[in-house]
């Protein structure tokens, strides 16, 4: 684990990004926009049977009903264009097409936001932030705007689980000896060319998300314990091996399933308007949604 030296008149919140990896703030964005942008979830709803105002048709996706996402985070430009309007699998479904990354609405939502730049700029440094342009930029191999900055990754969303599934299912746990944990992860560990150019994520709620309805959940503090892996995965290089395991021998399956027995995670909840800012580094997962008459609807960015 990575130890850390608090420098004196250090912010409270400087200093939670650095000791716990993130840092979350309610209540701004505008309001407007989140609800410009709640339109723009049911705008691409292509489920027929899934309607915006009667919560008896929020169930999870039949199989008939999943449209699966193209495999991997980094995609060839011919997979880029065919990748769905809207994905939709089990409890969730997400809008995260080129043309929805690059919506010059959700640019104005959150990467934009006066107040959201603001707080960014305070925990990466001054001059640091691109202004998003929503194309995928120039140079190097990103193929979608998320990539580079220039777009947001889209809207994610959680539908509420019921009944038995309320009752028994959990917002993570760790997986079998060597495998990958159940629900918490690090994104960039299964790009194809990670680590990316991020190093702070933002997701922000358009919708309010209560205790319990599937709010992001974080483990503290685990971008420190999780350091070592990726220094020592990428030490020739930035091709990672195809089994993720480190030349030290670290296995990531086994580092993120020993975070998740021995701390706690924190569900992030808050109002309509509320960023939560974390290191990309840090394990998380998507909570599980047990409020019956909420799904829960978030946009991401990545800052560069």
């Amino acid at each position: 684990e990575v130890t850390v030296s608090l420098k004196p008149g250090m912010s409270a919140e400087l200093e939670q990004m650095v000791v716990d990896g993130y840092v979350v703030k309610h209540g701004i964005l505008d309001p407007e926009l989140c609800a410009r942008a709640r339109d723009k979830v049911w705008a691409l709803n292509n489920c027929e049977r899934l309607r915006r105002d009667e919560p008896s048709t929020w169930h999870p996706f039949a199989a008939h009903e999943e449209c699966p996402p193209v495999t991997g985070k980094l995609v060839s430009d011919t997979l880029a264009e065919s990748t769905p309007q809207m994905t939709r699998r089990g409890y969730g479904f997400w809008m995260s097409s080129p043309a929805t990354q690059a919506d010059e609405l959700l640019l104005d939502l959150l990467p934009r936001c006066p107040a959201v730049r603001v707080v960014a700029e305070q925990l990466l440094g001054h001059g640091r932030l691109i202004e998003p342009t929503g194309t995928a930029g120039s140079g190097g191999t990103a193929r979608n705007p998320f990539e580079t900055g220039h777009g947001t990754r889209g809207i994610y969303c959680t539908l509420p689980r019921t009944g038995e599934a309320a009752a028994t299912d959990q917002p993570c746990e760790a997986g079998a000896r060597g495998g990958p944990p159940r629900g918490g992860h690090w994104d960039n560990i299964y790009c194809a060319d990670a680590p990316s150019a991020s190093c702070l994520l933002a997701s922000a709620y358009i919708n309010d998300v209560p205790k319990g309805a599937g709010g992001l959940v974080l483990w503290p503090g685990s971008h420190r314990r999780n350091w070592r892996y990726h220094s020592e995965l990428y030490r020739g290089g930035l091709v990672r091996p195809p089994d993720r395991t480190a030349p030290n021998g670290d296995s990531i399956n086994d580092l993120g399933n020993q975070i998740m027995a021995d701390s706690a995670p924190v569900e992030c909840c808050g109002p309509t308007g509320t960023v939560i800012f974390w290191h990309y580094l840090v394990l998380h997962a998507a909570g599980v949604n047990i409020v019956a008459d909420s799904i829960r609807q978030s946009v991401i960015y990545d800052f560069k």
